[in-house]
């Protein structure tokens, strides 16, 4: 594989990650509102995971 195609494979995947992650953040910030049975301190928790992982994904693509 060429360097060029890795990069550019890498920025895909970065791109797909992030949209999943603010899909999910949004679906789990309505079900957060409708349902008071919903922890938001433990999802908040997941979706800090996912900030880390996507800065480190993009520190690492520079």
């Amino acid at each position: 594989m060429l360097p060029e195609q890795q990069d550019i494979l890498w920025t895909f995947l970065s791109i797909a990650f992030t949209v999943f992650a603010l899909y999910a953040f949004i679906d789990v910030i309505k079900h957060c509102r409708e349902r008071e049975d919903v922890s938001l301190k433990f999802w908040g928790g997941i979706f800090g995971a996912f900030l880390v992982v996507m800065f480190l994904e993009t520190v690492h693509m520079f």
